[in-house]
């Protein structure tokens, strides 16, 4: 029930109050040993911190929770970070990597069979559509498929290099 709480304050953009929720849960589930659990509240964290423009905490936080969603074989999660990760590329100005980013993660998802939530696909449209004004079509399907031609492997390893 808290967790439901939080992430009703999550999505109606109540941070604080999300945070005020999710951090006893924490401790409990790191306490249970549920690292699925306590992965996806590291996870909101960093959402919280991106969409409050804190991309830097943000990205630190994501090269920890795709590792663990890696680890967790939870490949939705992955796709869902790689995703987060091309948002902080394309507000540092690298829109190359966040198509790349874009591609790698919807390949990932057809192969898995699972879409984005309708949430997740508002700020995805928006983003990869400011993504594709900002260059030509052929060079934006240049990027794309480069992405898509990558393993989730190859995908995690390239999200996760440092990029100045």
């Amino acid at each position: 029930m808290l967790f439901g709480l939080g992430m009703e304050a999550r999505f109606q953009g109540r941070f604080d109050e999300a945070r005020e929720r999710f951090v006893p849960l924490l401790a409990a589930f790191h306490e249970m040993g549920d690292q699925h659990r306590a992965n996806m509240i590291h996870s909101e964290g960093a959402h919280m911190q991106r969409l409050e423009g804190h991309h830097d905490k943000a990205e630190s936080m994501y090269r920890e929770t795709i590792l663990e969603w890696q680890r967790l074989g939870h490949r939705a999660a992955v796709a869902n970070q790689l995703e987060c990760f091309a948002f902080i590329a394309k507000v540092n100005e690298q829109p190359e990597r966040a198509i790349k980013l874009l591609g790698a993660a919807e390949r990932l998802r057809e192969i898995i069979q699972i879409d984005m939530s309708p949430m997740e696909r508002v700020e995805y449209e928006r983003e990869a559509g400011e993504l594709r004004a900002r260059m030509s079509e052929k060079e934006f399907n240049i990027q794309w498929l480069e992405g898509r031609a990558m393993t989730m492997e190859q995908a995690i390893a390239y999200a996760l290099e440092i990029f100045v």
